[in-house]
């Protein structure tokens, strides 16, 4: 396995996160996000139970790495842009996109333990 791949799965279960968010998931860490839902892509959304994981990490992230994880929140919950992310952050554009991707490794290293392995298997043996 490698690390390209696990940051793929990751990123994936915070779009269908972010998705799940946005049809009015559970939120005990985020206010409800006021946003139509996204056209459907045929894509799963994440249990209860994994968004729930995912929310559990993304607090931590939040806690300890306060400005990842308002970039992870903002990108993936709120979908904004990585401008207007740097715009609210009062960082340039660079710093912001650096600060999303520390976010997603570290959300990464949070999953890793939660992720199903036939995902990451499926991912290797497919070629992504």
């Amino acid at each position: 396995m490698t690390d390209s791949i696990l940051l793929d799965v990751t990123r994936d279960w915070l779009v269908r996160y972010g998705r799940w968010v946005r049809a009015g998931g559970v939120l005990p860490r985020f206010e409800r996000v006021e946003t139509c839902l996204d056209d459907y892509d045929g894509s799963e959304l994440l249990t209860d139970d994994q968004a729930l994981i995912v929310d559990k990490a993304l607090a931590l992230l939040s806690r300890v790495q306060p400005f990842e994880g308002k970039a992870i929140k903002w990108a993936y919950i709120d979908r904004r842009e990585i401008r207007v992310i740097a715009r609210d952050l009062g960082r340039s554009y660079g710093a912001a996109r650096e600060l999303l991707r520390m976010g997603e490794c570290i959300m990464s290293g949070l999953l890793q333990p939660h992720l199903p392995t036939h995902l990451l298997v499926d991912r290797v043996r497919n070629g992504r």
